[in-house]
């Protein structure tokens, strides 16, 4: 996992890079401890992020059969952000994650802007949106999900869904 934690003003920029994530177990856990980490481990995660821009790269992940659900690792991402203020993410091509391509949590995420992305074979969702205010998917490719292309799911009491514009984007096959 590429761990970004309270970072503000940058300027993530990947240049056409492509980070591709290893399986050197074959089972998608790390090395350390399959029991504890690996149900868990995105590509990227970014925590308490403020004015950031992520742009122009390609996350790979390790799931050997795109778009189909594995509960063991459901929540090996490929951007995973809480919370986050002010965030642009765009040109970001996520493939394969076990998990879902763009996750957002925690009610302190809002005013993020994703957008001229794409999303092929996420084991779960392409999106998932649990808690955020001020959101926009814009331009975005979804395919071949294992379930579903956007996923708004507050799932506290805390975790409030607000202002969500979702526009001009391709979604399919797949669910």
């Amino acid at each position: 996992t590429l761990l970004l934690e309270n970072k503000t003003d940058w300027i993530v920029d990947g240049r056409g890079s492509t980070f591709k994530s290893v399986d050197i177990t074959g089972d998608g856990s790390p090395v350390d401890n399959p029991s504890t980490y690996g149900r868990g481990r995105s590509q990227w995660r970014i925590i308490f992020a403020t004015n950031m821009i992520i742009k122009n790269m390609t996350i790979i992940g390790v799931h050997p059969n795109p778009g189909t659900f594995v509960t063991l690792y459901e929540f090996q991402h490929g951007l995973h952000i809480e919370p986050a203020k002010n965030v642009e993410i765009t040109n970001v091509n996520v493939k394969n994650p076990y998990g879902d391509c763009f996750y957002f949590a925690h009610s302190g995420t809002r005013d993020v802007n994703l957008h001229d992305s794409t999303c092929i074979g996420p084991g779960r969702q392409g999106i998932a949106l649990i808690a955020g205010k001020r959101i926009t998917f814009k331009n975005l490719d979804i395919r071949n999900t294992a379930r579903s292309s956007i996923d708004m799911e507050p799932t506290q009491d805390t975790s409030n869904i607000d202002g969500v514009l979702v526009e001009n984007n391709t979604f399919g096959p797949g669910t």
